[in-house]
């Protein structure tokens, strides 16, 4: 007797590593620091833009903030030259009609007040231009070494999921030279002890670890340090391309 005819199933659909990582960034919040230094160089933008472009589609929401310690106005120029053309492709300006217009993708870009306390007229100032569109590039009048610190207590004002500070050595390693992926609250404070970041070489980094230390203690998830090329690779894959920080362990087996 035949055989009754059957449809081939359809292979499930692949899920992948990223897509498994914008699965948990969707619907939240990301906060990346990075130096206006590190935007000079020819296409050094075009790396960030294209995660933004990835988190802008996966429904998150998405804070650059960079320092100028001089002309605010020449950084955000800069800033905008540097990453509008990438970011505001078709499949982000079709999501957003606020940024079809050149004066709703100028507002991406503004600046922001750094003081103490975080006025309430600065976080308004963010807030108005993400209520039309999920994204906002700020310029900061302040020096590279206190970007760190103001970017921890505003990612600690704004509850965001995960900061992502971008520095040009990325990760820290450990006294032989090895990158070290991950951190906990507890491996931090003692790299944190009198003495103990001298002795690793990481005296130097010492600010930005202890800034690092602060947006944990202040709510914020999770905390990645790594380069500007690394981006990509720390927060789409498992192996990362940095340090990840988090108060408890990134991983449990049960």
């Amino acid at each position: 007797m035949a055989r009754p005819a059957t449809t081939p199933e359809s292979p499930p659909p692949e899920f992948s590593e990223k897509e498994f990582y914008l699965d948990e960034f969707r619907g939240r919040t990301l906060l990346v620091a990075l130096h206006s230094a590190q935007l000079k160089p020819a296409g050094a933008g075009d790396g960030l833009a294209g995660v933004m472009r990835d988190l802008l589609g996966n429904d998150t929401r998405v804070v650059v903030v960079a320092d100028a310690a001089g002309d605010i106005d020449a950084a955000r120029r800069l800033a905008r030259r540097r990453l509008a053309p990438s970011l505001f492709r078709d499949e982000v300006v079709t999501l957003f009609p606020a940024l079809r217009s050149h004066p709703g993708r100028a507002a991406v870009f503004g600046s922001l007040e750094a003081t103490p306390d975080l006025r309430a007229s600065t976080l308004m100032q963010m807030w108005s231009v993400l209520r039309r569109s999920p994204v906002f590039v700020g310029i900061v009048p302040c020096p590279p070494s206190e970007l760190a610190d103001f970017t921890q207590r505003l990612a600690a004002r704004l509850r965001v999921h995960k900061l992502v500070l971008i520095e040009d050595e990325g990760g820290v390693s450990d006294v032989r030279g090895q990158q070290i992926s991950f951190m906990d609250g507890h491996m931090l404070d003692a790299l944190l002890h009198h003495g103990e970041a001298e002795w690793t070489g990481l005296a130097h980094r010492r600010a930005t670890l202890e800034a690092v230390g602060h947006a944990l203690d202040g709510g914020v998830a999770a905390v990645n340090l790594c380069s500007l090329e690394g981006l990509a690779r720390e927060l789409f894959t498992y192996e990362g391309s940095g340090t990840l920080f988090t108060h408890e362990d990134y991983c449990r087996i049960a």
